[in-house]
């Protein structure tokens, strides 16, 4: 009997093995990165603050349990709202106060409150840009006509017939190719996304 293989997020709360550490990084890293960049003023201290975010992450994630769908997504935008804060309070110690500190604060403020735009905008960014991560990473794993059938399929939305067709292979051979990724990729990004 094939049992199935841990979700990423299981590895690194189970203390995951330096791979697992590696490619959760290279999903986040960027991501986080991208986001503090948006905040006027934050931009110079952007890499500090997303290390301190991956050092939380690392800290706290073995012990992170997934409560509902969205949940490890809104978890990580708390401490990335909670280090912006941490840093632009540092940085509101110096006698004359950063310029544009006011637009900083309602920034955050926007982000933590889960209603707002720009915390949608961090659901949908954070989505998408997980989704093609984790396609990049599973891309290697499956050959190009494989690839090419399910991107066809699932991404494109085009019809199985035409595929078959065009890559001369059984509809059949599609589908389960397609089926195949979109397994793997359901079962490494499990908790990370939501479908």
């Amino acid at each position: 009997m094939q049992t199935t293989s841990p979700t990423l997020l299981q590895r690194l709360a189970n203390g995951a093995d330096d791979e697992s550490w590696t490619r959760f990084i290279e999903i986040y890293k960027p991501l986080i990165l991208a986001v503090i960049r948006t905040f006027p003023s934050m931009t110079d201290q952007a890499e500090d603050i997303t290390q301190a975010v991956l050092l939380v992450l690392v800290k706290d994630l073995p012990s992170f349990h997934r409560q509902r769908p969205g949940s490890f997504r809104t978890w990580l935008r708390r401490i990335v709202v909670h280090k912006l804060h941490e840093f632009h309070r540092k940085g509101q110690r110096f006698p004359k106060p950063a310029a544009g500190s006011d637009v900083v604060e309602s920034r955050i403020a926007e982000l933590a409150d889960p209603s707002s735009e720009l915390s949608q905008q961090w659901d949908k960014e954070h989505d998408r840009h997980v989704v093609n991560s984790l396609m990049e990473m599973v891309r290697k794993d499956f050959s190009e006509s494989n690839w090419t059938a399910f991107r066809m399929l699932k991404i494109d939305g085009r019809p199985v017939g035409d595929i078959a067709r065009e890559l001369n292979k059984s509809e059949n051979a599609v589908y389960l190719a397609s089926s195949r990724i979109l397994k793997r990729l359901r079962d490494i990004g499990a908790g990370l996304i939501d479908t």
